[in-house]
């Protein structure tokens, strides 16, 4: 038995999903609200004869795997070595993804992160002048809690030697970017007299840090940041995910802001709020924003640098089909300084927030700007929106509104929209002309109807079963035994057999029902076998017209006429039968 069906083996689905959704039985399965979308009718099934789960509103389905990836966010890996120490199951080497390092190693590197927390959590208690500053900040006690907050004191090694206390290697310390080396070969504390916001990753371990200069003298960076390390890519993580990512899903949708305060402060306000930390906004970051909704509102400083910012991430948004809002502050104010001034004011701010291509037509349309201003515009600011919009609908959608709005014919956005100066930022377009025969759905036949029916009576524990299917295999002749095998066994490669199977609970709750509609699938492949014989017979009668064999033509009419006669006798039979019945 492999190690993930050992976990399966030990931890009940129904167990997994409870802790977050509130499940009712029904059937021999349970049912509650989806986690994945806002509904108010329960269309969300868990099965814990077969350890999967469906939503019949949103699609969403799998194994507790599945359902750990998609309500925390995790990773296949993280996901395999929390459920394994939940198991007691011990995994081998190779177990989960690969990484750039094993698991032993990582898990040592994030403790020594995490002794780096307890320490300069200490240093911010002892020091009047860094509370000073955060109290004057608006954080609260329970912020400076909650968010781990603390100071790394004005001293070159204070935490280097609190760490070597711990008997924890220099080299280790510097490969998690605590430390550097200087020119001299000595090294020293990255961070010094600074106010320190863990990062944590999306299962809440922190995984790098951020450090806000709080002294009086000038220094080249106002905010220091970890360098990327064996546990930490900036380019992946969110400042603030770990504890928006269930509001996120809840509201469906995203905020995003720039900076450490601004995320604190908007937190205690929308708690679907997430920042970027040192970098701008990247896929991978919208991919992890993505796992949770489809929905973002880019808050940004009102400034060119925050417009342009705003507007990249924007172009990336829509490549990956979000529903982009941009709302605007300002000029001069960022989040945190609004919040602190007013609350209401900054809800109203997010919830006038406008749709991306509102807000630059918006901005086109000011009667302050000059004609050929608004060209430029058109060209550098829209184009790339619509470009990058994987929505062909909307995208022409959004044709029409410009159009409207800044009186220009479609036929001139369209012609310049397609100009070799713009092609180059096109995002890949698929054809819709394209038929594909095979796509289109089949109507079942009795035989594969039972075979369908059989293999959902497999799947669920004996207990559960409402038929025997090995004592229905047996009333088939010999050959149709092993051909009934082949297709029951056909359903595991099905991609949507979770889906049919839940379909099957919901439609039998009850043995008589089944055995009912699988008796009356016998009779039916009976007949359904006389018609494909009949068909058969007649397409070589047609043949041997066709070609002048008139004897056999005459021998096949006389098996036609004699199938068309015995069918006849049998729904006669069947008829009787109902009626005395």
């Amino acid at each position: 038995m492999s190690e993930i069906d050992q976990i399966k083996q030990s931890i009940s689905i129904y167990d997994v999903v409870g802790k977050y959704v509130e499940l009712k039985k029904s059937g021999i399965n349970y049912s509650g609200r989806c986690p994945f979308h806002n509904e108010k009718t329960p269309s969300f099934y868990v099965s814990p004869d077969r350890g999967t789960f469906k939503c019949f509103g949103c699609g969403e389905g799998g194994d507790i795997f599945t359902f750990y990836e998609k309500i925390e966010g995790m990773e296949f890996k993280e996901v395999l070595h929390k459920l394994a120490a939940e198991a007691g199951v011990t995994l081998s080497k190779n177990s989960g993804q690969k990484s750039a390092t094993s698991k032993g190693e990582r898990d040592n590197n994030l403790a020594i992160l995490q002794w780096a927390v307890v320490f300069w959590q200490k240093q911010l208690s002892a020091s009047p002048e860094a509370i000073d500053y955060l109290k004057k900040r608006g954080f609260t006690k329970q912020m400076v809690i909650d968010y781990a907050l603390g100071y790394a004191p004005n001293q070159w090694e204070s935490l280097k030697q609190f760490l070597l206390s711990k008997n924890i290697p220099e080299k280790d310390i510097e490969k998690v970017g605590l430390i550097k080396t200087g020119d001299k070969g000595k090294s020293y504390d990255r961070f010094r007299d600074r106010i320190i916001f863990p990062l944590r990753n999306v299962s809440g371990k922190t995984v790098a840090f951020s450090g806000r200069y709080i002294g009086s003298d000038d220094v080249s960076a106002k905010y220091l940041n970890s360098p990327e390390t064996p546990v930490f890519n900036k380019s992946k993580e969110l400042y603030g995910l770990d504890t928006a990512k269930h509001a996120m899903r809840k509201n469906n949708f995203a905020i995003v802001v720039e900076g450490q305060v601004d995320l604190v402060m908007s937190q205690s306000v929308f708690p679907n709020t997430v920042a970027t930390s040192g970098t701008s906004l990247t896929a991978q970051h919208l991919q992890s924003i993505k796992r949770f909704t489809d929905r973002v509102i880019f808050v940004f400083d009102n400034d060119n640098a925050g417009v342009n910012a705003s507007h990249k991430a924007s172009i990336l948004a829509l490549g990956m089909d979000f529903e982009v809002r941009i709302a605007t502050l300002p000029s001069g104010q960022d989040p945190a300084d609004i919040i602190i001034k007013d609350v209401d004011a900054y809800k109203q701010y997010i919830k006038k927030a406008e749709d991306v291509f509102d807000y630059w037509i918006a901005v086109i349309a000011n009667p302050n700007v000059k004609p050929r201003e608004k060209t430029q515009l058109l060209e550098d600011r829209v184009f790339p929106l619509l470009h990058n919009h994987a929505n062909a609908l909307e995208q022409d959608r959004y044709i029409n509104q410009i159009s409207e709005k800044l009186q220009l014919s479609v036929s001139a956005i369209r012609t310049q929209l397609q100009s070799d100066k713009h092609k180059t930022s096109i995002a890949s377009q698929y054809s819709d002309t394209k038929e594909d025969a095979e796509s289109e759905p089949k109507t079942l036949t009795p035989f594969s109807k039972i075979a369908l029916l059989l293999y959902w009576q497999e799947q669920v524990s004996v207990e559960s079963r409402f038929i025997d299917p090995e004592s229905i295999i047996k009333q088939f002749q010999a050959d149709e035994q092993n051909e009934l095998r082949v297709k029951i066994s056909s359903h595991s490669e099905d991609s949507e057999i979770e889906e049919k199977m839940f379909d099957l609970e919901k439609m039998y709750e009850n043995s008589i029902i089944l055995e009912n509609d699988i008796n009356e699938l016998l009779v039916n492949m009976s007949s359904y076998k006389s018609k494909q014989h009949q068909n058969t017979l007649m397409q070589q009668h047609a043949l041997a017209i066709a070609q002048g064999e008139t004897e056999k033509a005459q021998q096949l009419l006389q098996q036609i006429n004699e199938t068309i006669t015995h069918a006849g006798k049998k729904n006669s039979n069947k008829e009787d039968s109902k009626s005395n019945s």
